[in-house]
C-alpha cells in the first residue's frame, strides 16, 4: 500500500489587480486540495474587494469578499476538491497585487 503525504501544491506572491494562473495539475496526476490560506502583505487604509479562485471553467471553490475583507489578516479555507490532470487553478482579485496564496494536499499518480 502506497503511502500519502501532504505536499505544497502552490505558493505564489504579488497576486491581485486580475487574473492569475496559481497552479496547473501535472499530466498524470490529480489533486486533492485539502487547504488554502490567503494573505494581503500591504497595510492600506482603503477597503479590499477580496478575491476568488477558481478553475478555468469559472467553477467557484473560494470566494472572500467583498465585504468585511482586511488586510495583515491570514484567510483560511479546508475541505476537500479534486482537481483533473491538465487543470488550472486561477486567483482573481481587483485590488492591488499584494495577495499571496499558499495551497496543499495531495498529488496522486494515476494509474
Amino acid at each position: 500500500m502506497a503511502r500519502v503525504y501532504s505536499t505544497q501544491l502552490a505558493s505564489v506572491v504579488s497576486l491581485g489587480a486580475g487574473s492569475t494562473e496559481v497552479g496547473l495539475v501535472p499530466t498524470g496526476t490529480v489533486w486533492v486540495v485539502r487547504h488554502m490560506t490567503a494573505y494581503f502583505a500591504n497595510v492600506v487604509s482603503a477597503p479590499l474587494d477580496g478575491f476568488q479562485v477558481h478553475t478555468g471553467a469559472s467553477l467557484y471553490v473560494w470566494v472572500v469578499g467583498p465585504l468585511g475583507v482586511s488586510c495583515a489578516l491570514p484567510y483560511d479555507w479546508s475541505g476537500r476538491h479534486v482537481f483533473n490532470a491538465d487543470e488550472a487553478l486561477y486567483f482573481d482579485s481587483v485590488d492591488e497585487a499584494n495577495w499571496q496564496l499558499l495551497i496543499s494536499g495531495y498529488e496522486l499518480e494515476l494509474p
